[in-house]
């Protein structure tokens, strides 16, 4: 009988290690462990996305504002979500997603979907509206990063180039984007 409370206890504690305490989501941690599992499968795609202005809200209606906001954009995330998807937050104010089976567009569809329905929500706090809105960057593997270890520095480095080009956007991983950061990294070494 002890063997087994233990052995529930470990489970639990496991469980708790790999997710995030705010959302409930999977974290950095168990994100990296199961993507193994999409690299098995073949081609996969990762979004990353990046919540515009927390920043702003935080010091404009507190840190409980800005948790609601992330909890709201996680549960938005959600609906889009199949059982083999992996979904999880990968600090901050980023989330991760990832699809097996997608290609470039399929994704891009689903994901400006998403990118609206965030966009038309928002969260009412002391008789004022907070707008809510992200920046996405999309790779796809083997279509765009060419080994399963880069897809997610290429899907990070296409959400960042949608955030120095305006924010509120999905910007797909490209040779362009690649060349961009490229140059960037030159200019500051």
């Amino acid at each position: 009988r002890r063997q087994m409370i233990l052995r529930s206890s470990i489970k639990e504690l496991d469980e708790q290690h790999m997710r995030d305490a705010l959302t409930g989501l999977y974290n950095r941690y168990a994100q990296e462990r199961y993507v193994h599992r999409f690299i098995e499968s073949g081609s996969f795609t990762v979004i990353m996305i990046d919540m515009d202005g927390l920043k702003v809200i935080n010091d404009t209606y507190g840190h409980d504002v800005g948790d609601a906001v992330l909890k709201k954009i996680s549960d938005i995330c959600k609906t889009v979500l199949r059982n083999n998807d992996l979904f999880a937050r990968y600090g901050g104010e980023e989330f991760v997603l990832v699809f097996p089976d997608k290609n470039m567009e399929e994704t891009h569809v689903i994901v400006s979907e998403l990118r609206e329905t965030i966009n038309r929500s928002s969260l009412d706090y002391a008789g004022k509206t907070v707008s809510v809105h992200v920046s996405i960057g999309i790779s796809t593997y083997p279509e765009t990063a060419k080994t399963p270890e880069t897809i997610l520095n290429r899907a990070d480095a296409a959400m960042y180039f949608a955030k120095q080009n305006g924010k509120n956007r999905i910007v797909r991983d490209s040779d362009e984007v690649l060349a961009y950061f490229r140059k960037m990294s030159k200019g500051t070494e």
